[in-house]
């Protein structure tokens, strides 16, 4: 589903702020011993049921 057509239906994106998002991957990264760059970090999240781009990865 669109954020727009969740939006219309008064549903909200539960989205994580910069800061806890900096903090998971941060154990994403420990947990892969520093091997793993933005796409696996990417593909992480959304194993985990979260999501974020590549390039929202990238800068944090």
């Amino acid at each position: 589903m669109s954020g727009y057509r969740a939006w219309q239906r008064g549903g909200q994106r539960q989205g994580l702020s910069d800061a806890q998002l900096t903090l998971l991957l941060q154990a994403i990264h420990a947990e892969s011993g520093g091997a793993y760059g933005s796409p696996r970090m990417v593909r992480a999240l959304r194993a985990r049921g979260l999501s974020a781009s590549k390039a929202r990865v990238e800068r944090l």
